[in-house]
């Protein structure tokens, strides 16, 4: 699967999480940040949250409800993004040139 759609099932999973957990903002966008090895999922256009790369694929391989309530957890504390800073536009979008992969055969391929 190449990044873009990667990056498209990402954006898919996180709406469906805050639509499930009736969360107030909406997920507007993610973007993969392989220098970092997370997701910078954008809220509102407004407001921004970090999910790490390992804590997303726990989540989609176990179900593991910790992950769930962690991932919820940042999305609701996300912070608001600064003047000097400029949300980013264009949802899906990623800088990296690597991969997310969303099961462990290939999860450090970056």
């Amino acid at each position: 699967m190449d990044l873009e759609k990667e990056i498209q099932k990402v954006l898919e999973i996180m709406q469906g999480i805050v639509k499930e957990a009736q969360l107030p903002r909406e997920v507007s966008g993610v973007i993969y940040r392989a220098d970092y090895q997370d997701i910078q999922v954008i809220l509102d256009d407004d407001f921004h949250c970090e999910i790490r790369v390992k804590l997303f694929q726990d989540y989609l391989l176990h179900k593991h409800p910790d992950a769930r309530r962690e991932i919820i957890y940042l999305i609701q504390h996300a912070a608001a993004f600064e003047e000097w800073e400029r949300p980013p536009s264009g949802a899906g979008s990623g800088d990296g040139g690597g991969k997310i992969s969303i099961d462990d055969s290939d999860q450090y391929d970056f």
